[in-house]
C-alpha cells in the first residue's frame, strides 16, 4: 500500500512538473496569416506572417513603426514542389521553430484557385496544428502586396483580414468565409461545389512608397476589400461572381445576415430597405426524368431611406403601399437568385448545392437516374422561386424631415 502510495505520488510530481515536451513557447514563432500562390515553374509559394511581440509592445498597439524602427509584424515567402516543402523552406529563414497554432487565416492566390487548391487543402487539413477555426479565401491581386497591407483599424495585416471576413460571416447575406473543416468537406461533398468569398487588392496608392509626408497622410482608399465570390468546381476556380449573384447564393444557402437593397418607390424615386432576417428552404423533386427545384425564402426588412421628397412618403402602415414594396423586394430578391442560378449554369459550378439536395432528399433517385451525370442535368434544371416577405416601420419617421421643394 505505501509503495502504491508512493509511486502516485511520484507521478503527480512528474505530471505537475510543467512543460512535457519541452517545446519552449520562447523557441517558437507564430504564424497570423499563411498564404499560397503558383510560380510559373509549377512551384508552390508559401508565405507566411508573423507577429512581431518586440514592435507590437513598444508601439502600444500602434500600426506604424514603434520609435526603434520595427513594425508590428513581417512577411516571407519561399518557393517548394508542394505546400509543406515551400513552407518548410522557410524555416532557414527564421531563428525559431515555426508554429501554425495561431494562424488567423488560410489565403490563396486567384492563379492556384484556378490551377487546384485540393494540395493546399490536403496539407493544412493534414497539419495538427492548424486550428478547426482557421478563415480562408481568394485573393484577387497580389497576395504579398495583402500581407503587406497595413490597416489603422489593426497592426497585423492577418487580424484585419480576419475581421474582415467575420463581418461577412455575420452581418451580409453573402458566401462567408469557411472554416477549415467545413472548406474540407465541401471539397468533399457529394453533389455540391465550393464557394469562398473574394478580397480584392487595391495596391499602394501614389505617395506610399514612403516618407514623413506619406505617414502623415491619410490615406484615402482602403488597401483590399470584400468583392463577391470565386467559384468552384472540384477543387478548381472556374470564375467570379458579382455582389448580387453573391447575395443570391447567400439567400439559397441559407446564410444569416443582412443587406441593403433598393427597389422602385410606389411614390416615386427609390427605396432602400435593410433586409435583417432571411430564410430559404430548397426542395427538389424528379419527374418524367427532369430534376426542379421549389425555392421558398421568407425575408423581412425595413425601409432606410428614399429618394422621393414629393408629398406622398413612405407610409408602411397604408397597406396599398406596403403591398406594392413588399411585392418589389421580393422580385428584387427573386432576381439576385435567378442571376446566381445562370452564373451556376455558365460556369458549371453546383455552389448552390443543388446536387446535394437531391442527394440528401432523394438518395434513390440520385444513386440511380441523376448522381453520375449531375453536371450535365445540371444545365437543364428548373427553379421554382417563391419570396415572401415583411415590411417593418420606416425608421423612426412618421412624416417626412423636408416638403416639397424645400420649403
Amino acid at each position: 500500500m505505501r509503495a502504491f502510495a508512493a509511486v502516485a505520488v511520484l507521478c503527480l510530481a512528474v505530471l505537475a512538473a510543467g512543460c512535457w515536451d519541452s517545446r519552449e513557447p520562447n523557441d517558437m514563432v507564430y504564424a497570423m496569416a499563411v498564404g499560397f500562390d503558383i510560380d510559373d515553374d509549377g512551384q508552390y509559394v508559401a508565405a507566411i506572417q508573423f507577429a512581431n511581440p518586440a514592435a507590437n509592445q513598444a508601439s502600444g498597439g500602434s500600426s506604424r513603426s514603434s520609435s526603434s524602427g520595427q513594425y508590428p509584424f513581417w512577411t516571407y515567402s519561399a518557393k517548394g514542389h508542394t505546400p509543406a516543402e515551400a513552407v518548410a523552406a522557410l524555416q532557414p529563414y527564421v531563428p525559431r521553430e515555426i508554429t501554425l497554432t495561431h494562424a488567423e487565416v488560410l489565403l490563396v492566390s486567384e492563379r492556384l484557385a484556378r490551377h487546384g487548391i485540393g494540395p493546399i487543402v490536403d496539407f493544412i487539413a493534414r497539419s495538427w496544428q492548424a486550428r478547426l477555426l482557421i478563415a480562408s479565401g481568394v485573393v484577387d491581386g497580389d497576395l504579398m502586396e495583402l500581407l503587406r497591407a497595413q490597416s489603422p483599424a489593426d497592426p497585423i495585416p492577418a487580424l484585419s483580414i480576419r475581421r474582415l471576413l467575420d463581418r461577412v460571416k455575420e452581418s451580409e447575406i453573402a458566401p462567408s468565409a469557411p472554416d477549415l473543416l467545413t472548406a474540407v468537406s465541401s471539397v468533399l461533398r457529394v453533389g455540391g461545389d465550393l464557394i469562398l468569398p473574394v478580397l480584392k487588392v487595391h495596391g499602394r496608392q501614389s505617395g506610399e512608397s514612403g516618407g514623413l509626408i506619406a505617414a502623415l497622410e491619410p490615406p484615402t482608399q482602403a488597401p483590399f476589400a470584400h468583392s463577391g465570390a470565386a467559384a468552384f468546381r472540384s477543387d478548381k476556380m472556374v470564375g467570379l461572381i458579382d455582389s448580387k449573384e453573391a447575395r443570391g447564393a447567400g439567400f439559397v444557402l441559407n446564410k444569416a445576415g443582412s443587406a441593403t437593397i433598393h427597389v422602385d418607390s410606389p411614390v416615386g424615386g427609390l427605396l432602400s430597405i435593410r433586409v435583417v432576417g432571411a430564410a430559404a428552404k430548397l426542395v427538389p423533386s424528379f419527374e418524367d426524368g427532369r430534376v426542379s427545384f421549389l425555392v421558398k425564402v421568407s425575408a423581412s426588412g425595413y425601409i432606410e431611406g428614399e429618394t422621393a421628397f414629393g408629398a406622398s412618403t413612405a407610409d408602411v402602415s397604408d397597406r396599398e403601399f406596403a403591398n406594392h414594396v413588399r411585392a418589389r423586394l421580393a422580385q428584387a430578391i427573386r432576381e439576385d437568385i435567378e442571376a446566381a442560378f445562370a452564373k451556376s449554369l455558365e460556369y458549371g459550378s453546383d455552389f448552390l448545392q443543388l446536387g446535394n439536395a437531391v442527394h440528401r432528399m432523394l438518395p434513390r433517385v440520385w444513386k440511380s437516374e441523376v448522381g453520375d451525370r449531375w453536371y450535365d442535368i445540371l444545365q437543364e434544371v428548373t427553379l421554382d422561386i417563391q419570396v415572401e416577405t415583411e415590411l417593418a416601420q420606416p425608421g423612426l419617421l412618421r412624416q417626412k424631415p423636408l416638403k416639397s421643394g424645400g420649403a
